[in-house]
Order: structure tokens, then sequence, then C-alpha cells
């Protein structure tokens, strides 16, 4: 049986654009506030760094690594609801684009 396994530099790189391009989108729609794009980063900014020195510990399951991947996920789950709710509501007050 073949397995994949994914280098985990490269689920790093895709998270990090998936958040730099959801950001874009966001900051470019104009329907979010500079505080809460600022607020986002920082809290990436803080989770990546969380899980980073969470890897060096020599014990296998860190709190600072669990957090920090628990943080990135969130933060990513929130820009994706706040762009789907963004997008729906453009797309009810356009009939659909119809």
């Amino acid at each position: 049986m073949i397995q994949w396994h994914l280098p985990t530099e490269m689920i790093y790189k895709v998270l990090e654009s998936k958040f730099l391009i959801l950001s874009a989108l966001l900051e470019s729609v104009g329907q979010i506030p500079n505080l809460a794009t600022g607020i986002f980063g920082d809290v990436f900014l803080l989770a990546r760094l969380s899980h980073a020195y969470g890897i060096t510990r020599p014990e296998a399951r860190s709190k600072f690594r669990v957090a920090g991947t628990a943080l990135t996920w969130l933060v990513l789950l929130v820009q994706s609801i706040w762009a789907l709710t963004i997008s729906f509501a453009w797309l009810i007050a356009n009939n659909f684009g119809f």
C-alpha cells in the first residue's frame, strides 16, 4: 500500500499563502475594518511563532505546538467565514448575478 506524505515545509507554505490570499481579498473588498486585518495578522504571526517554538521542545506533544496549530486554523476559519459572508451578502443583494 502506498502512503503519501506531504513535506511539512509545503504544508506551512500552503497555510501562509492561504492566509495572505484571504487577507488580500478581504482588504481589497473594503468591508473589513483595518483593525480586524491587523488583529488577524498579529494572531497568525503569534500562532506561527508558538508552533515553531513548540516544535523545538523535546517532548512530543508541546502545548505551544498545539496552541500554535489551533490558532492558525482558527484565524483561517474566521477569515474564510467572513469572506463567505461578504460573498453571500453580495450575491443576495445582486439577485445571484442575474
